[in-house]
């Protein structure tokens, strides 16, 4: 069995067409038809073939992503007043010797000592909605790759918006952590410029 979901470096490589942002432009309430459960299963079963021969993708799966999905293109919805890069942004990155990464990964560290870091090359970064310490849900993004540059909040002003991109992500599905048990999903997000 070809091992086609293991987390890909450069998530880039997973080529989305326009109408594989079925997940992001979807349903406000979430309830699926079966016509519609059949259109996403048939977005998201080509990328996570080992996923659906291990565990088979369930309705709460797509539930789970379309939910996560929506989430974070909430979040970037407000986002041209103030024009900030986000948690899980795309970044053209040149690194200070001149070389260039053309998917690189924003993420917002679990830490307080930078703003953000860029990671230059990923795997697809894990999505989950987590309970904070003040009992509100948030959005948690993990990506693991390298190599990593630390963002200061002075360096946020040289981001430079270019656009959208489609974006995948990957979250645990119905049986939990285990061997090939994430679900990839395509999610549209901002797109940033940023010479280190």
């Amino acid at each position: 069995m070809e091992e086609n979901h293991k987390h890909q470096m450069n998530s880039s490589k997973t080529s989305w067409k326009q109408s594989d942002r079925l997940l992001i432009v979807l349903l406000d309430n979430m309830n699926l038809n079966n016509e519609m459960f059949e259109a996403v299963f048939q977005v998201l079963a080509p990328i996570n073939q080992s996923y659906q021969y291990a565990h088979q993708i369930t309705e709460n799966d797509i539930l789970k992503c379309m939910t996560l999905a929506k989430k974070m293109e909430d979040v970037r919805r407000g986002f041209a007043s103030d024009r900030k890069p986000i948690n899980g942004d795309c970044v053209l990155f040149t690194d200070k010797y001149g070389k260039e990464y053309l998917n690189a990964h924003l993420q917002r560290p679990h830490c307080d000592r930078f703003e953000f870091a860029i990671c230059e090359e990923p795997y697809d970064p894990f999505l989950a909605e987590i309970l904070g310490y003040d009992d509100t849900k948030y959005l948690s993004i993990d990506a693991s790759g390298g190599a990593w540059h630390e963002i200061s909040t002075e360096d946020l002003k040289r981001f430079i918006f270019c656009g959208k991109k489609v974006k995948t992500f990957c979250t645990w599905g119905h049986e939990g952590a285990q061997a090939d048990g994430a679900i990839n999903f395509p999610v549209e997000v901002n797109i940033w410029k940023f010479k280190a």
